[in-house]
């Protein structure tokens, strides 16, 4: 099996960027991990008090051609949510 994983675990409070002559924090935690194989890529996004575990199969999504967006944040995202982006693409 072929993975691609991009661990990035950077706590909320980490200092990012100076803005406005003040040390700003990150505001997002994530992790993403991919088999190049398959396409199935499974993603852990945090904001706030908002976690969000999902996977998706990217392969599936390039072959449907079409434009797709989801909020990183929408607290129903859970498990596989591949049908249902393309579902969303297709409207």
């Amino acid at each position: 099996m072929k993975l691609q994983a991009t661990i990035v675990k950077v706590p909320h409070d980490a200092p990012n960027r100076i803005v406005d002559g003040k040390m700003t924090e990150y505001a997002t935690e994530w992790t993403i991990s991919q088999s190049l194989e398959t396409g199935t890529t499974f993603l852990e996004y945090t904001w706030g008090n908002v976690f969000t575990k999902f996977n998706v199969n990217f392969y599936t999504l390039i072959e449907n051609g079409k434009p797709v967006s989801l909020k990183l944040d929408d607290p129903s995202l859970a498990g596989d949510i591949t049908q249902k982006i393309i579902d969303l693409s297709n409207r």
